[in-house]
Protein backbone atom coordinates (compact mmCIF):
# COMPACT_ATOMS: atom_id res chain seq x y z
CA UNK A 1 0.00 0.00 0.00
CA UNK A 2 2.87 2.39 0.82
CA UNK A 3 4.37 1.81 -2.63
CA UNK A 4 1.02 2.60 -4.29
CA UNK A 5 0.61 5.82 -2.29
CA UNK A 6 4.17 6.89 -3.00
CA UNK A 7 3.77 6.12 -6.74
CA UNK A 8 0.46 8.01 -6.83
CA UNK A 9 2.07 11.04 -5.16
CA UNK A 10 4.96 11.03 -7.64
CA UNK A 11 2.56 10.68 -10.59
CA UNK A 12 0.40 13.53 -9.26
CA UNK A 13 3.45 15.79 -8.89
CA UNK A 14 4.58 15.03 -12.44
CA UNK A 15 1.13 15.78 -13.86
CA UNK A 16 0.85 19.03 -11.91
CA UNK A 17 4.30 20.19 -12.99
CA UNK A 18 4.17 19.02 -16.61
CA UNK A 19 0.49 19.63 -17.26
CA UNK A 20 0.67 23.42 -17.63
CA UNK A 21 3.46 23.12 -20.22
CA UNK A 22 1.37 20.73 -22.31
CA UNK A 23 -1.76 22.87 -22.06
CA UNK A 24 0.05 26.10 -22.90
CA UNK A 25 1.54 24.69 -26.09
CA UNK A 26 -1.88 24.86 -27.78
CA UNK A 27 -1.83 28.66 -27.44
CA UNK A 28 0.58 28.92 -30.39
CA UNK A 29 1.22 26.94 -33.54
CA UNK A 30 4.54 27.19 -35.39
CA UNK A 31 5.35 26.28 -38.98
CA UNK A 32 8.57 26.88 -40.86
CA UNK A 33 9.87 26.80 -44.39
CA UNK A 34 13.41 26.78 -45.73
CA UNK A 35 13.35 29.46 -48.43
CA UNK A 36 16.84 28.83 -49.76
CA UNK A 37 19.92 27.03 -48.55
CA UNK A 38 23.37 25.92 -49.55
CA UNK A 39 25.65 23.24 -48.17
CA UNK A 40 29.18 24.40 -47.46
CA UNK A 41 32.29 22.24 -47.85
CA UNK A 42 32.31 21.36 -44.15
CA UNK A 43 28.71 20.06 -44.34
CA UNK A 44 27.21 23.14 -42.69
CA UNK A 45 23.95 24.31 -44.24
CA UNK A 46 23.13 28.00 -44.32
CA UNK A 47 20.24 29.88 -45.78
CA UNK A 48 17.02 31.71 -45.05
CA UNK A 49 14.08 30.40 -43.07
CA UNK A 50 10.53 31.70 -42.85
CA UNK A 51 8.75 31.01 -39.57
CA UNK A 52 5.02 31.47 -39.03
CA UNK A 53 3.62 31.82 -35.50
CA UNK A 54 -0.17 31.56 -35.16
CA UNK A 55 -1.93 32.73 -32.00
CA UNK A 56 -4.70 30.20 -31.34
CA UNK A 57 -6.13 32.04 -28.33
CA UNK A 58 -8.94 34.58 -27.99
CA UNK A 59 -6.55 37.26 -26.69
CA UNK A 60 -3.48 39.06 -28.02
CA UNK A 61 -0.09 37.66 -26.97
CA UNK A 62 2.88 39.97 -26.47
CA UNK A 63 6.68 39.72 -26.66
CA UNK A 64 6.56 36.45 -28.61
CA UNK A 65 10.14 35.17 -29.04
CA UNK A 66 11.41 31.88 -30.50
CA UNK A 67 14.79 30.29 -29.84
CA UNK A 68 16.20 26.95 -30.91
CA UNK A 69 16.03 24.54 -28.00
CA UNK A 70 19.26 22.59 -27.55
CA UNK A 71 20.78 24.41 -30.51
CA UNK A 72 24.27 22.96 -30.24
CA UNK A 73 26.16 24.23 -33.30
CA UNK A 74 22.92 25.28 -35.00
CA UNK A 75 22.25 29.01 -35.14
CA UNK A 76 19.48 31.37 -36.10
CA UNK A 77 19.92 35.05 -36.82
CA UNK A 78 20.79 36.87 -33.56
CA UNK A 79 19.86 33.71 -31.61
CA UNK A 80 16.19 34.70 -31.44
CA UNK A 81 13.27 35.35 -33.76
CA UNK A 82 11.24 38.21 -32.26
CA UNK A 83 7.61 38.48 -33.33
CA UNK A 84 6.39 41.11 -30.84
CA UNK A 85 2.59 41.17 -30.45
CA UNK A 86 0.48 38.55 -32.21
CA UNK A 87 -3.27 39.36 -32.26
CA UNK A 88 -5.86 36.73 -31.33
CA UNK A 89 -6.46 34.23 -34.12
CA UNK A 90 -3.80 35.76 -36.35
CA UNK A 91 -0.27 34.91 -37.37
CA UNK A 92 3.04 36.69 -37.83
CA UNK A 93 5.85 35.75 -40.20
CA UNK A 94 9.56 36.26 -39.61
CA UNK A 95 12.28 35.67 -42.22
CA UNK A 96 15.91 35.46 -41.16
CA UNK A 97 19.09 33.55 -41.77
CA UNK A 98 20.14 30.28 -40.18
CA UNK A 99 23.19 28.04 -40.06
CA UNK A 100 22.72 24.35 -39.27
CA UNK A 101 25.34 21.66 -38.92
CA UNK A 102 25.10 18.30 -40.66
CA UNK A 103 22.06 19.24 -42.74
CA UNK A 104 19.99 19.56 -39.57
CA UNK A 105 16.58 20.33 -41.14
CA UNK A 106 16.95 17.46 -43.62
CA UNK A 107 17.99 14.87 -41.04
CA UNK A 108 15.64 16.15 -38.34
CA UNK A 109 12.65 17.83 -40.00
CA UNK A 110 11.06 18.65 -36.64
CA UNK A 111 12.56 21.68 -34.95
CA UNK A 112 12.01 22.15 -31.22
CA UNK A 113 11.53 25.81 -30.33
CA UNK A 114 11.73 27.41 -26.90
CA UNK A 115 8.93 29.97 -26.94
CA UNK A 116 8.51 32.95 -24.61
CA UNK A 117 5.47 35.23 -24.55
CA UNK A 118 3.26 37.32 -22.28
CA UNK A 119 -0.52 37.23 -22.19
CA UNK A 120 -2.77 40.28 -21.87
CA UNK A 121 -2.47 40.20 -18.07
CA UNK A 122 1.32 40.36 -18.26
CA UNK A 123 1.80 36.73 -17.21
CA UNK A 124 5.03 35.44 -18.76
CA UNK A 125 5.05 31.93 -20.23
CA UNK A 126 7.92 29.80 -21.47
CA UNK A 127 7.14 26.56 -23.27
CA UNK A 128 8.47 24.23 -25.96
CA UNK A 129 6.77 23.69 -29.29
CA UNK A 130 7.84 21.30 -32.02
CA UNK A 131 7.36 22.45 -35.60
CA UNK A 132 7.68 20.70 -38.93
CA UNK A 133 8.25 22.17 -42.37
CA UNK A 134 4.73 22.78 -43.65
CA UNK A 135 4.67 26.19 -45.27
CA UNK A 136 5.44 25.04 -48.81
CA UNK A 137 9.05 26.21 -49.09
CA UNK A 138 11.41 25.29 -51.87
CA UNK A 139 12.10 21.59 -52.24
Amino acid sequence: MKIFVKSFCIFTCIVLLAGPQVCIAVDLMIQYSILDSETLEDGTVRGDMQVLVINQTAAELYNVDLRLEDAGFNQIDKGVYQFGAVPAGEGRVHVASFMFSEEFPVSYPEILWRVDYDNGLGVHTQTFISATEEMGGSE
